[in-house]
């Protein structure tokens, strides 16, 4: 799960790429995401909150060991994301987000 979990996160890339070109190149993907050249982005699977949520459900149904493995597994992507992305320090927050109307320039740090 923890391998999935790693992997799945990196999957909003895409759907943000898409919703913005209207198309798929993989390498433009890249490109625009290494020099921040998007106008919003969503990055619905990039958020802080899920580990919340995941603990909620995880006390009442009594998983205790699936939250660990969850939250564990999370930070273990969300972390480097964090300190490598140039990323604001609550950019990774949804609420944040939405606050910022998912403006790029907003959520990142610019370039320098």
């Amino acid at each position: 799960m923890a391998l999935f979990l790693g992997i799945l996160v990196d999957v909003d890339h895409i759907l943000d790429y898409l919703m913005e070109e209207k198309r798929f190149d993989s390498k433009h993907l890249f490109v625009k995401s290494y020099n921040h050249e998007y106008d919003r982005l969503i990055l619905c699977l990039h958020c802080y909150e899920y580990i919340l949520v995941v603990w909620i459900i995880c006390c009442f149904s009594k998983k205790y060991e699936f939250a660990i493995i969850f939250t564990v597994s999370y930070l273990t992507h969300m972390i480097p994301d964090q300190l490598s992305n140039n990323i604001r320090p609550l950019g990774y927050f949804f609420i944040y987000r939405i606050y910022k109307k998912f403006r790029m320039n907003d959520v990142f740090y610019p370039i320098e």
